[in-house]
């Protein structure tokens, strides 16, 4: 087992990299930070994997990696990394094949993931995932999302600015769209976007094989506040049903 703790400087960054396990991070008040680093299976590989972990704090950033090595005699090493961060920490997260869960209110947010599902709670800044193999929860999102999928179902509960989505194979939900333009391309899925109430409404959707519906007349806009905010809605999908309705609004985290 690895532990150690850190006094945060301001504007707090943090960068992950666990190839293989269990990454859990979770932002809370104050300025300190802490890792611990365990083997998640009892094998050889996986307890020289966390002897072998890089963990240190370089000026505003605090690095945790856990660096990679071939399959031996001892199978393959997979270890779980506990973190916990100032809220607000801009974190960045690289996985080969590990689940990612974060709690609490962090920055921005960047999560390159291989295979593994990810879940965050609350995103205050810009949020940027690929993904190829996974599925991909987020609570709030407070600034531009961009999420590219290959394989596994996209979740936003509230957005209250841009989302741009590509998915290849998964359903895919913005359950309370707020903020500014939703784009949507999916290969094979089905794509539901939900409208904040009192926001205007621009919508631009095209499917091949699948039905296409909204509860929201298209025309809605015409009776909202000329100054109202737009959510202007762009869906291209290749196959799967498309369904624009509107939200029940979803409390930010």
């Amino acid at each position: 087992m690895l532990e150690d703790t850190f006094v945060m400087p301001d504007d707090p960054r943090l960068n992950v990299s666990v190839p293989t396990g269990e990454i859990d991070i979770e932002a809370q008040p104050g300025n300190e930070a802490s890792v611990r680093l365990t083997p998640l299976v009892d094998n050889e590989a996986s307890r020289e994997a966390v002897d072998r972990a890089h963990v240190e704090l370089h000026g505003n950033e605090l690095v945790v990696e856990v660096k990679h090595k071939r399959l031996g005699l001892f199978g393959r090493a997979q270890v779980r990394a506990e973190i916990r961060c100032p809220e607000g920490t801009d974190t960045r997260v690289h996985t080969a094949s590990s689940d990612v869960h974060a709690r609490g209110r962090l920055g921005d947010a960047k999560a390159h993931v291989a295979s593994g599902d990810v879940r965050l709670e609350h995103v205050g800044g810009r949020l940027q995932a690929h993904s190829a193999s996974g599925d991909f929860e987020v609570g709030f999102v407070g600034d531009d999302a961009s999420i590219h999928s290959a394989s596994g179902d996209v979740l936003i509960r509230r957005s209250d600015a841009g989302v741009n989505i590509q998915s290849a194979s998964g359903d895919v939900e913005v359950l309370d769209a707020g903020g500014g333009p939703v784009k949507v391309k999916s290969a094979s899925g089905d794509v539901r976007i939900g409208v904040r109430s009192g926001r205007r409404v621009a919508v631009d959707v095209r499917t091949v094989s699948g039905d296409a519906s909204s509860e929201i007349p298209l025309d809605e806009g015409e009776g909202a506040a000329d100054d109202a905010p737009l959510v202007e809605i762009q869906v291209n999908g290749v196959s799967g049903d498309v369904r624009i309705e509107r939200a029940v609004e979803v409390e930010a985290a």
